[in-house]
């Protein structure tokens, strides 16, 4: 008997403060701050350890249920379960209702200019009734520059000659060089810098009002060029001189991407503002009466007279010469820069078009038949048209070339001229006859080495090498490199990025080359497949009829891409150069920990039936996850432009861009895609993949598509 009570006791003991642990959790729960309450809106929905599908599952809930909501993070909710531990719900399955005490958002709607405003933390009312906002989202609005230091914890707030400094927690704010007190103070909550709507906006000239019918606030900014260019007899003029420029909806990398614009245009200036980092911004005029923000890093800033002339037309921007590249399969085209507005026309990849105006992700075009539509951005490439290739017809422009013997028999190289443009070099290659090429990069020293197949050398013995004063190329050398090849080797002077054309059916090939769009990029290249695996042997992924490893061919491609890439001045990381260890979460992994600006998965196809044949490139950007669901236009941006030029060199069937959730896809934190070379089971596209001269065509379209997606 003793050695029982001696036992009933602690256990006692133990119960009781257990119960008083488990009251005082429940107490915290509930005391903890709330924005809210989550309804579960799913049959049986489940509740993680934390805000993804990869947390552990901590509890399942029936629809109807109701939790305190304690914050709201990338498309979960945080949620305090009824035995008082924390958990984490998806919004796909869950609904919040903000709270109606003092600090309440109660569907707050915030308008700038008539247009209202959408954040992704909802503005709320405080306990000293000021309306609390991210002051991102109305910066952008009010077109100011916002900046951060994580030091004083102190947000920034610029534009025109108009800057404003508040601290989180302190309602000191300072207004130019004057301080003064307020009645509130900023916070962050969510992650969120919020910050008092009225005050900020007053402090730039806005007026301020509430609709209480539709519980709105509004601003009116009746003149967005604060602190602008004072007008008079002369204006200022920003030159473009990076290749295409993007033009932002504010001051700064973060802001919306509006428009595009290539090397040459010339735009005038309306304000002056700098980004978070310190660096020049410049809003300027665009077409069709529109404004954006440019980099001052990226153009060249001159005054000019002003004649007073006013222009209103689309083509406003001096030497404005822009083609659209289809890049999406069918494209419609509609009668106005919206999806509401009527399909009139129809293009299809690889057309181009002449880009009239745009207006936000719309561009306005010229069809081949004269008439005019409008264009979504993301299915097209925005390109400059180089004066040298401006010439309507094959004579007026090979009239600009040196004059050759058209009355050759055999096909031949008959001209290899550089063009300088100032911002790049052209190099014009003529023949006689249409040309095949495939061309590669060599490294040490650089050059470009582009081989014509069935063609001779016919030039004069002067201009079988040529030297240069040039930033990018020091030197040009043709020479016959077998009985039935051409070689032109372009000795290089700094790490390019380059575009071919082909001009007049294919009788002259144009080579682009400009400053890299690469350099200082991290891309993480993966071959796939040849993991090992228990026994030591190693995964070769598909194998074809004829015996050939995916993993074999795609690790050859792999590395003939990162040859480009880096010699394009890109840091190329590769998962694997022979059989790894790596698992699929381990090859994305690498990606995470080298902070890596894209990750490229390469592979080839199979199919049961041997007559499927062509490439694709897959791409993920599901809403289950928030962080590639946040990138879908970079993801899907990069899978058409890698399936474009795929197509483009490899002249393989286009089998389009595809959505799927490959675990690779799924768990890299960056832009990603995998890519489908062609099909080793086709014993037609196996041969092509097991032959070098086809693995440098998809290496070369790989990398062309991976320069476009980073040219700005």
């Amino acid at each position: 008997m003793k050695s029982v009570k001696a036992f009933s006791f602690p256990l006692f003991s133990i119960i009781f403060f257990a119960v008083i642990i488990i009251t005082l959790s429940l107490s915290l729960a509930a005391n903890a701050e709330e924005i809210g309450s989550v309804t579960i809106t799913g049959n049986w929905v489940n509740i993680r350890s934390g805000p993804g599908l990869d947390y552990s599952k901590v509890h399942t809930l029936p629809e109807g249920t109701v939790l305190p909501a304690l914050k709201s993070q990338n498309g979960w909710y945080n949620v305090v379960l009824p035995s008082g531990q924390k958990g984490w719900v998806i919004d796909d399955y869950a609904e919040l209702k903000y709270s109606t005490s003092s600090e309440t958002g109660n569907n707050l709607k915030v308008k700038v200019n008539g247009q209202e405003v959408k954040f992704d933390t909802q503005p709320f009312i405080d306990k000293n009734d000021r309306t609390m906002v991210p002051i991102r989202f109305v910066a952008e609005e009010l077109g100011a520059v916002v900046g951060w230091n994580e030091d004083e914890q102190k947000v920034s707030i610029v534009l025109g000659d108009k800057k404003v400094f508040l601290w989180i927690e302190k309602k000191s704010v300072q207004v130019n060089d004057s301080r003064i007190e307020i009645d509130t103070q900023p916070i962050i909550k969510n992650e969120r810098t919020m910050v008092p709507l009225r005050f900020v906006s007053e402090a730039f000239g806005a007026t301020v009002g509430w609709d209480g019918k539709n519980n709105t606030v509004t601003i009116e900014l009746k003149n967005k060029d604060v602190g602008g260019i004072d007008a008079s007899s002369k204006k200022k003029v920003a030159t473009i001189t990076g290749n295409i420029v993007n033009i932002r909806s504010g001051a700064g990398v973060n802001f919306t991407r509006i428009d595009q614009f290539p090397a040459g245009t010339e735009l005038e200036v309306l304000d002056e503002g700098v980004d978070s980092e310190g660096r020049t911004w410049y809003k300027v005029k665009l077409p069709l009466e529109s404004q954006g923000w440019i980099a001052g890093w990226l153009v060249d800033i001159s005054i000019i007279e002003d004649d007073g002339a006013t222009n209103n037309s689309v083509d406003s921007p001096r030497n404005l010469r822009r083609k659209a590249l289809v890049i999406g399969n069918v494209v419609n085209i509609r009668s106005g820069p919206g999806l509401g507005y009527e399909v009139i026309s129809q293009v299809s990849k690889g057309d181009s078009l002449l880009v009239l105006g745009s207006s936000n992700e719309w561009y306005e075009v010229r069809l081949n038949d004269g008439s005019q539509g409008w264009i979504h951005g993301s299915l097209v490439s925005i390109q400059s048209v180089n004066p040298s290739r401006g010439s309507s017809t094959r004579e007026d422009y090979l009239s600009t070339l040196p004059k050759v013997d058209e009355e050759l028999d055999y096909p031949a190289i008959q001209n290899v001229i550089l063009k300088d443009t100032g911002h790049g070099v052209e190099i014009l290659i003529q023949g006689n006859e249409p040309l095949q090429h495939s061309a590669f990069v060599l490294q040490n020293p650089k050059r470009l080495v582009i081989d014509i197949p069935g063609t001779k050398v016919a030039l004069a013995e002067e201009s079988l090498e040529q030297s240069f004063d040039n930033k990018f190329v020091k030197s040009i050398r043709v020479g016959q490199f077998e009985e039935d090849t051409s070689r032109i080797v372009i000795d290089l002077l700094t790490p390019v990025s380059y575009n071919v054309e082909e001009l007049f059916d294919g009788e002259v090939l144009s080579f682009f080359l400009q400053k890299s769009s690469l350099q200082g990029k991290v891309i993480v290249i993966d071959p796939g497949h040849g993991s090992l695996q228990p026994g030591n042997w190693a995964d070769p992924g598909a194998i074809g009829p004829a015996g050939t490893h995916e993993a074999d061919v795609v690790l050859e491609i792999a590395k003939k891409t990162a040859a480009i890439l880096n010699s394009q001045g890109a840091t190329v990381i590769m998962t694997r150069t022979g059989d790894t260890a790596l698992s699929l979460a381990g090859r994305a992994a690498v990606a995470n920990d080298m902070d890596a600006d894209i990750f490229v998965s390469i592979h080839a196809n199979a199919n049961p039936n041997p007559a499927v044949n062509g490439s694709s490139v897959y791409y993920y950007a599901s809403d289950w996850n928030s962080t590639a669901s946040n990138q879908r236009a970079e993801r899907e941006k990069l899978a058409r432009l890698i399936q474009y030029y795929i197509v483009k060199y490899a002249a393989t069937r286009d089998e389009g861009i595809i959505e799927r959730g490959f675990k690779v896809l799924r768990e890299t934190e960056m832009p990603s895609v995998l890519v489908e070379t062609a099909f080793i089971t086709n014993p037609r596209e196996e041969k092509l993949l097991a032959s070098e001269a086809f693995q440098n065509k998809l290496a070369q379209g790989i990398a062309q598509g991976i320069s476009s997606y980073f040219l700005e």
